[in-house]
């Protein structure tokens, strides 16, 4: 990864930058100043010297026609002129033909000038009859550029003087050195100023960064001093040590509801497997019931066609008292028989009669475990709001967060939506349970009505009937004496078996209703347990969204 330029590396390349742009545009329009000034000094020294030089010219040989010693008149006039300094400055006197009258060097006096294009020139103006006008030109002389000042001056003479450009141009390039050696030390001053100033701005910053990359690491603990400067710097510090705070203070409070809401959904997760495994015991515990009913309900179909049975037999007695004595003595075989079977169908009714009064009291007591439903229903639903209200404080906290708390926003929203689905389903298991606790009360009652009815009526004719019967195996001798009054007692027993007969058909009326009751509890139950299976898998959830959110919050170091 390419390593970013810091802040301090960037103000340095500034000042750097900044003070050599800044230095090389001094230097540079110093030389061009410079340059223009000394050009315009060097020239205007030059055309003096040459006006003045031509001036002595003309005291000195105006009017001269003999011109006796010219040559040391000449040499003491033009010797010193040129400028001060400038080894390369001379002054040159020509005449009109371009021979030269005088010259440092005295070998070249008399001698033709070298090509120099400003005096060639003058001279072909002088040549022409006119008068040029004195000025200072630069041109090459012998592969060398120079500035010349020239100047007509007497007996159609042209004095020039002349120096090398360079020459004249080198106090420039030395204080242009100079110049150079300057801005260097304070180029390297102000490097080393910048230095100590961008250390002392951006210490802070580095500070701060560090801060940042801390909370943006999750570290939440505070191991730098913040910077105590009075700028923005300072400012930025108050607000991260507060931002700092604040999230904290959110990750705590986050981290105290997850771990709430993970004790909650392994409180509901436990809870929706007690209901899960009632329901299971409940829906069992139905079906058992709704066999025992079934096989109530053949029991009392054998009780019906015995009393059947039983009621044509005594017609068939009350046909045989009709005969006469002879038939006494099959009566009284009869009877005996009657009694046995009376009391085989006594032993076999008590049977029947405790079976169904163990298996319903047994299906009672159990019936009441729905009660627990209702409970434990309560009690989701009392999570669920619990649970609810700690997603609304955690979706107002997320708010808060602003865009790092979106994503803890989503999963409250969720586990609202859970705590709702949780109180939705409470409420509907409350409603099945009421309809069961309805179903059961009806045949608890149901079946209290039919032991008190075996209990006391049927148990009654059936003591009643067996003493008839003994006492009419023993009274069978006298049983001509006796015939109307055992024919009354056979129509008072007949009748009495067809209430019996009656009563049976509504028990056994009465039995069905109470197992159709019983396998529609049992349909519910089952609906019950498929709802707790619903609650089981929601808490499932419920607890791994809580974990979730538990490992979120202990990422951040605090």
């Amino acid at each position: 990864m390419k390593k970013l330029l810091s802040i301090k590396g960037k103000i340095a390349i500034l000042l750097a930058s900044t003070s050599i742009f800044m230095i090389i545009a001094i230097l540079v329009a110093a030389r061009i100043v410079t340059s223009k000034n000394v050009e315009q000094i060097c020239e205007n020294y030059l055309y003096d010297a040459c006006i003045s030089a031509s001036n002595t010219l003309y005291e000195s040989f105006w009017g001269d026609s003999e011109r006796t010693d010219m040559t040391v008149r000449l040499q003491f006039i033009l010797n010193n002129v040129g400028i001060e300094g400038v080894r390369s400055s001379e002054a040159i006197l020509v005449d009109k033909d371009g021979t030269m009258l005088y010259t440092n060097d005295i070998n070249k006096i008399g001698t033709k000038m070298d090509s120099n294009a400003v005096i060639e020139k003058v001279l072909e103006k002088v040549n022409a009859g006119t008068i040029a006008t004195a000025d200072v030109e630069s041109c090459v002389v012998n592969g060398v550029e120079k500035y010349v000042a020239y100047m007509c001056t007497v007996n159609n003479w042209v004095l020039y003087v002349q120096a090398d450009k360079s020459e004249v141009l080198a106090p420039i390039d030395t204080m242009n050195f100079y110049c150079t050696i300057v801005g260097i030390i304070v180029l390297g001053i102000i490097l080393v100023i910048g230095f100590v100033m961008t250390s002392v701005i951006t210490k802070p910053i580095k500070t701060m960064t560090e801060i940042i990359n801390s909370i943006s690491g999750l570290d939440l603990r505070s191991s730098h001093a913040l910077p105590a400067t009075k700028d923005e710097i300072g400012e930025m510090g108050k607000a991260v040590e507060a931002m700092r705070g604040n999230l904290s203070s959110i990750v705590s409070d986050i981290n105290d509801v997850a771990q709430m809401l993970v004790e909650d959904s392994n409180a509901l997760y436990e809870i929706s497997e007690q209901v899960s495994s009632a329901s299971s015991d409940n829906s069992a515990t139905t079906e058992q019931l709704a066999a025992g009913m079934e096989e109530t309900s053949a029991s009392t179909d054998l009780i019906s066609n015995n009393i059947v049975d039983v009621r044509n037999n005594i017609s068939n007695v009350a046909v045989k008292i009709n005969e006469g004595t002879k038939l006494a003595g099959l009566s009284e075989n009869k009877a005996n028989d009657i009694n046995t079977r009376t009391k085989q169908s006594n032993d076999n009714r008590m049977q029947i009669y405790k079976e169904i009064k163990d298996i319903s009291e047994i299906a009672i007591d159990k019936a009441k475990a729905v009660s627990q439903i209702q409970e434990l229903s309560a009690g989701i639903e009392e999570i669920s709001e619990q649970t609810n209200l700690l997603s609304l404080n955690a979706s107002i906290e997320a708010a808060r967060a602003g865009e790092a708390g979106k994503g803890f926003a989503v999963v409250a929203g969720e586990v609202g939506n859970l705590a709702v689905e949780s109180s939705n389903t409470a409420k509907k298991i409350n409603q099945i349970v009421d309809d069961v606790v309805e179903s059961v009360n009806t045949l608890t009652s149901c079946l209290q009505r039919c032991m008190n009815f075996l209990e006391q009526n049927v148990q009654t004719d059936y003591e009643a009937f067996i003493d008839s019967s003994t006492e009419l195996s023993t009274e069978t001798k006298d049983i001509v004496a006796f015939m109307t009054e055992a024919n009354h007692e056979i129509n008072s027993l007949k009748e009495t078996i067809d209430t019996i007969a009656d009563a049976m058909e509504a028990i056994n009326t009465t039995m069905s209703e109470a197992s159709l009751g019983v396998m529609n509890i049992a349909s519910k139950t089952s609906d019950v347990d498929d709802l707790s299976k619903e609650i089981y898998d929601t808490t499932q959830n419920c607890k791994e969204f809580a974990n979730r959110l538990n490992v979120i919050t202990q990422k951040f170091q605090m």
